[in-house]
């Protein structure tokens, strides 16, 4: 069987997370900061831990918990001038200390999360994914030499909720899986929502294993015709492995969503340079349906 393909275009899992690193420790400061307000009694000190609990509560209960860009904590940066009331009262407090030890210490960390926070703020990458996976941090991180990890794994995700990878996604609010939305491959595309990966030096040991999950609403119907392709293929585009894996699961209907899944064991001679994973839809009928949540993982 001859395997259809879409046309060659560069992998794009570029990843900027806009994020206030030091975050947790500053928000530590400002919970210390309203407490001591609250037990010297200064004015406003119960008013400002009421507003950062319900803040934390808004916030927290958001259905996009990234707020399409960042790692949760960027809502709170518009209040960030009230609350530094509280945190300036502990920092004074702080340089009362007759510990000089740890008056130095605490200034050193802060010394620290500011210097922190500008190396990522001169490091900055846009998110070309919609999902602002961990997996992309860790990557960001350790590729800019700000921190280290190891990487046994790594997942990529897309819930169609920022700037899709393919130009053959068209968002709606139709019916959607999770977050707000997801994407309408509609009669105009017969290849959709393609996704690829080199396999050399990708992780800390060669990739043994790729699983793929893709949900589908066939829509208008209780079918769509539609195949999950995945494959290995090297430099010329000439696949070596590869699975063809229908869409139309059983039990399939019109409103419904069902998860396609493939599983690719990987021989250890795939991960030399050259050999690429690539995963697409293939709509030869040329059909409507709806797919959400694609997530790759390779081990």
């Amino acid at each position: 069987m001859k395997i259809p393909r879409k046309p060659t275009k560069k992998a794009r899992i570029e990843i900027i997370p806009m994020i206030d690193t030091m975050f947790f420790l500053l928000v530590f400061f400002m919970v210390a900061g309203f407490i001591y307000m609250i037990v010297k009694k200064i004015r406003n000190g119960w008013f400002l831990l009421f507003f950062f609990l319900l803040n934390t509560y808004v916030i927290g209960s958001w259905h996009i918990w990234y707020f399409g860009g960042s790692y949760g904590s960027r809502p709170f940066a518009e209040f960030f001038a009230l609350f530094a009331l509280a945190f300036g009262y502990i920092l004074g407090r702080v340089a009362e200390f007759r510990n000089l030890f740890l008056r130095s210490a605490l200034i050193f960390v802060l010394f620290l999360c500011i210097l922190f926070n500008l190396r990522m703020i001169y490091n900055t990458r846009w998110n070309t994914s919609s999902t602002w996976a961990w997996d992309d941090l860790r990557d960001y991180l350790h590729e800019k030499n700000i921190l280290h990890f190891s990487k046994d794994s790594y997942t990529y995700k897309e819930n169609f909720e920022n700037i899709s990878f393919d130009g053959s996604v068209n968002k709606t609010r139709i019916n959607y899986r999770s977050a707000t939305q997801s994407c309408m491959v509609t009669n105009q595309y017969i290849h959709a929502c393609h996704y690829e990966h080199g396999l050399s030096r990708f992780l800390d040991r060669d990739v043994s294993h790729i699983h793929v999950s893709y949900w589908i609403d066939p829509f208008l119907r209780d079918t769509c015709g539609a195949r999950l392709i995945c494959m290995v293929e090297n430099e010329k585009h000439e696949p070596f492995l590869y699975k063809v894996i229908p869409v139309d699961q059983p039990g399939s209907r019109q409103g419904k969503w069902s998860e396609v899944t493939a599983d690719l064991n990987i021989p250890p001679w795939f991960n030399d340079s050259g050999y690429r994973f690539v995963c697409y839809l293939w709509n030869p009928g040329k059909t409507d349906f709806l797919v959400d949540d694609i997530e790759v993982r390779f081990d």
